[in-house]
């Protein structure tokens, strides 16, 4: 059993916390009165070989008090002239505050290197200051740098990744602009759309979607205070997807959106029970121009069986659209070809595009300098209908090649494709 984190009362140090718990339910003793914030309280739960130190900390008790909200988000602690009001810090935070409780029983033990010793919690007030009320930790999460750029088509939607991260249930997590913001005040921004999601909901921020004609200045862009995405979460593991989205759906007369973007973003803890509430697990970026393009080599050539060659493109998905006409880019991809057989679009690596089907809601696009080949598996109604592999060799000429693939919404229900492949199979 070893100290649990770095709390010093008055510049007394428990010998053993074997727990901390922040919040007391808007009262701090059963002696006590308290109008404070409840993520002022602490518990420390503590052991102990000797009743000596439990004394100690209750002759620092304070048990008459008011801890008030403060409009500024900080909180003000008062005292009896008789109340002893400490320096409290825990690693790198400093308060003002009291003891207003010691509480154990002593029928309850704990063991210590084998040794019994006594339970007991120390129930303390924190006194935050403005700028404390905001505690953003020091590990706190880069999701994104942030970008800017002109858009490439209308409702184009731009994946920035999905990151994993242990959260201890802790306080409140946001997505703000820097490690250091203070969400009260700090704002993040997006063009146009900003789509925060895990497996427990979505979370929307935008402008729009607009019409031509547009205003006569510059699209207007969201700007807005930090997300709080606690909601969005679980103790323990989670996992987070951001999407940007272009908002702007034209008529066929009007010239395309210009920008699509958003702010740095960072995932920070407020107000969390420890010095390490988010951790991060992993992340993987997303499409939107910052990871590298997939390559392959198409060079096999010769009669043997096919598919000679094969790239995965995508393992499938399915989801609602953000807009009307919503366009997602499932990837750049270098292709060196030898100029043999053929290249198509299949539902696998080993597919036989003369009897493989493949399905996309709505329309399935490759595109580089040469042209454009589509595939449209949909009807009216937006029910997704299986059609034949794709055959885009037209794209592709022998040596080096880039093809980009896209999925278009059409109808504006759902959008996606099955698992597609680029695959070389023998003319």
């Amino acid at each position: 059993m070893g100290t649990y984190l770095d709390w010093n009362l008055g510049g007394l140090v428990p010998s053993w916390i074997v727990d901390v718990k922040w919040g007391f339910g808007g009262a701090s003793s059963s002696s006590g009165t308290s109008a404070g914030r409840a993520d002022s309280t602490v518990t420390l739960h503590c052991c102990t070989y000797t009743r000596d130190e439990i004394e100690t900390f209750k002759a620092l008790m304070t048990p008459v008090f008011t801890n008030t909200n403060l409009l500024n988000g900080g909180t003000d602690l008062q005292v009896t002239p008789d109340g002893q009001i400490l320096v409290i810090t825990n690693g790198p935070y400093t308060w003002n505050g009291i003891i207003s409780s010691v509480q154990f029983d002593e029928d309850e033990y704990a063991t210590i290197d084998g040794d019994a010793a006594i339970e007991f919690d120390i129930i303390i007030e924190l006194q935050r200051s403005t700028s404390q009320a905001i505690q953003p930790l020091p590990d706190c999460i880069l999701f994104t740098n942030g970008f800017k750029r002109a858009v490439q088509f209308d409702g184009e939607g731009c994946d920035m990744g999905t990151l994993s991260f242990n959260w201890d249930g802790t306080g409140s997590v946001f997505l703000a602009s820097t490690c250091s913001a203070n969400p009260n005040s700090d704002n993040i921004s997006c063009d146009n759309v900003l789509i925060i999601s895990t497996p427990q909901g979505t979370i929307t921020r935008q402008t729009g979607p607009y019409e031509y004609p547009f205003p006569p200045s510059d699209y207007p862009v969201w700007e807005g205070p930090d997300v709080d995405i606690t909601s969005l979460l679980v103790a323990g593991n989670n996992t987070l997807m951001i999407q940007v989205v272009d908002s702007f759906i034209l008529s066929t007369t009007a010239s395309p959106g210009n920008l699509i973007g958003v702010s740095s973003l960072y995932v920070i803890q407020e107000n969390g029970a420890n010095a390490n509430g988010i951790s991060l697990v992993g992340f993987t970026q997303g499409s939107c121009g910052n990871k590298g393009p997939l390559s392959i080599d198409m060079s096999g050539g010769g009669s043997s069986a096919y598919p000679l060659v094969s790239l995965e493109v995508s393992n499938g998905f399915r989801q609602a659209v953000i807009v009307l006409g919503q366009r997602i880019n499932l990837g750049v991809f270098h292709v060196n070809w030898d100029g043999n057989g053929k290249i198509y679009l299949a539902s696998s690596a080993t597919a036989d595009p003369a009897h493989d089907l493949i399905w996309a809601d709505d329309q399935v696009q490759a595109v580089n300098p040469l042209g454009v080949v589509e595939g449209g598996y949909h009807d009216a109604s937006d029910n997704v209908i299986t059609g034949p592999d794709i055959d885009v060799t037209s794209l592709f000429s022998k040596g080096s090649n880039t093809v980009t693939i896209w999925i278009n919404d059409i109808y504006g229900t759902d959008i996606g494709c099955s698992s597609l492949w680029l695959i070389q199979v023998d003319s």
